[in-house]
């Protein structure tokens, strides 16, 4: 039988939540108003990192027409086009600025289509370096909408990683435009973890207490008894267990006889890791650890 051992050597093992790629001033814009776009540069994939050349945007709009997260409208250029309007001010080292006077007139959009989302990936002006987010996803910011919207406030990825028994701190909030709040909650799945009333923020500290995925949402109702809903996916690992490296065993692939190999990976700043290999004439594999 074949046994393969995997050792997993973390140094300086620590978790923090992704900061955001972008943030916006307001947070949550106005379709018709302006809004001042922040790019950290050493966030994401961080493509861009230390990058000290012309940084463009390509960039469009989710809206009410959109067919799902990746159909784009309205986009201001083709890719790899330079134009004023799409050039971003440095602020200092990986910190950029986009400004947008007014959202709508920008990207063009009539008015019988609502605006839910900007979307975003910059690049250089020769487009062979760019930044994106986690996992090189667009990057998104999210557009107030009519009625009582809720939104992650803290953290503002839709996906979390935590080991077992370690907590995070969660900070939902609600943007109340052209209603009155009824009432505002959190749960996990469809369990009530906490009710704030008529509070338009909720704080609260999660511990990722079970092993697997599980869903916060924040819930809200207006006056008018309509329910919007956010949604944050919650990834619990078991906690890593630190042994000292065996003898002898070096980063890489470290066959030890015919029958156990040891895969030996240097991962900082990692929980967890996913491994996708290919065994050929084996003809059985009777443990993994």
């Amino acid at each position: 039988m074949l046994w393969i051992y995997i050792v997993f050597l973390f140094s300086s093992l620590c978790f923090s939540v992704n900061a955001q790629v972008i943030t916006g001033n307001p947070s949550l814009p106005d379709p018709n108003g302006a809004v001042e776009i922040t790019f950290y540069a050493d966030r994401g994939t961080a493509g861009l990192r230390g990058f000290n050349g012309d940084v463009y945007a390509h960039t469009g709009v989710i809206t009410s027409k959109s067919t799902g997260p990746t159909d784009w409208r309205y986009v201001k250029t083709n890719w790899g086009q330079n134009t004023p309007e799409t050039k971003l001010t440095k602020i200092t080292t990986d910190r950029w600025r986009l400004t947008i006077p007014n959202i709508r007139a920008y990207y063009n959009v009539p008015q019988s289509e609502e605006i839910l989302q900007l979307t975003f990936v910059f690049r250089s002006a020769n487009s062979t370096q760019e930044g994106k987010d986690v996992g090189a996803k667009d990057i998104y910011l999210p557009i107030l909408r009519p009625g009582a919207v809720p939104y992650f406030k803290m953290p503002t990825l839709s996906v979390v990683n935590l080991e077992q028994d370690e907590s995070i701190q969660i900070e939902g909030r609600v943007q109340v435009n052209g209603t009155a709040l009824k009432s505002f909650q959190l749960f996990l799945g469809d369990s009530l973890l906490k009710d704030v009333g008529t509070d338009t923020v909720i704080q609260y500290q999660f511990i990722g207490r079970n092993i697997g995925s599980s869903t916060l949402k924040l819930q809200s109702i207006d006056t008018l008894n309509i329910t919007k809903t956010a949604t944050l996916s919650v990834v619990t690992v078991a906690k890593t267990k630190e042994q000292p490296l065996p003898p002898n065993i070096k980063e890489g692939l470290n066959f030890i006889n015919d029958s156990t190999v040891v895969l030996c990976l240097f991962a900082p700043y990692h929980i967890s890791l996913v491994i996708s290999m290919t065994i050929k004439s084996c003809r059985n594999i009777n443990s993994i650890a």
